[in-house]
């Protein structure tokens, strides 16, 4: 029940992706394993 949704959502992900660098502006690599998240902004160590 979660395996199809959530493929379907990567997939989405990844044409979002493969669009934006298309147009010119990709998305910037990072781990949001190692990423420092607070209310409101997103940053990535380095």
């Amino acid at each position: 029940m979660v395996q199809g949704p959530l493929a379907d959502a990567m997939t989405h992900i990844g044409q979002l992706a493969m669009l934006r660098r298309l147009a010119g502006a990709p998305v910037p690599k990072g781990s949001f394993i190692v990423a420092e998240v607070q209310m409101g902004k997103l940053r990535y160590p380095g």
